[in-house]
């Protein structure tokens, strides 16, 4: 069985849909398992206990959501360090209104999560 973590933010609940929808997919593939969790309730035993992280997060003028730096930091820094996310699959996804329909800069947001 292969355990997908799917990590995000939410403001207005649409990164909230947006994981579901990811997890939807997921669920879609024979063998597999996922478990959605906000970024703050998540802790470095869900990680390690993951085969891939999904991280999703509003768009914030480019960046990522605090709770999903936050995350980065707190979580995955620490396992990082001690080489616990080898052979870890991730991915990432972004939401965003912004200015001419673009999404304000989700691929930032992206390359920084």
């Amino acid at each position: 069985m292969t355990k997908v973590l799917i990590v995000y933010a939410t403001d207005y609940g649409n990164t909230q849909k947006m994981a579901e929808a990811v997890a939807s997919g997921v669920t879609s593939v024979p063998g597999t398992e996922v478990e959605v969790k906000f970024a703050e309730d998540v802790t470095g035993d869900d990680v390690i206990a993951s085969d891939a992280v999904i991280v999703g997060s509003p768009v914030h003028m480019g960046s990522p959501d605090w709770r999903v730096k936050k995350f980065i930091d707190q979580v995955c820094g620490p396992l990082w360090i001690k080489d616990s996310l080898i052979g870890k699959v991730g991915a990432v996804f972004a939401t965003g209104g912004g200015f001419g329909n673009t999404g304000g800069g989700a691929e930032l947001t992206m390359l920084r999560c």
